[in-house]
């Protein structure tokens, strides 16, 4: 595959990969969940660095990734080959920019 920017992503399978995750309920729930059950500020009795919390959540969507890739009702667009070139770090920070949104969000109503 060429390894070129698509839709703003890094490329194809990092965009697509995105848009599958984000267009199911099913998989968007276990993905915030799992990557919430792995964050210090849901868990304060993780004592690690940023940099091994980041690893072990770029480690869970890529056993996300394993799993769905390919399934004709998950993820049909991907196929195995394809995991190789998904930026997980840039899933990552776009998932991370959409709880930041949603905790904004909730707080402003919160407030009125």
């Amino acid at each position: 595959m060429i390894n070129q920017e698509y839709n703003g992503w890094k490329n194809w399978a990092t965009w697509n990969f995105n848009l599958w995750i984000n267009n199911s309920e099913h998989l968007y729930n276990l993905i915030h969940t799992g990557l919430r059950s792995l964050d210090k500020r849901e868990n304060p009795n993780y004592k690690v660095n940023d940099e091994i919390l980041e690893n072990f959540q770029i480690r869970y969507l890529q056993g996300v990734a394993k799993t769905i890739v390919g399934h004709e009702k998950l993820c049909p667009d991907l196929k195995q080959k394809d995991l190789k070139d998904i930026d997980f770090a840039e899933i990552l920070e776009a998932l991370h920019q959409d709880d930041e949104l949603l905790t904004e969000v909730i707080e402003e109503l919160n407030h009125e």
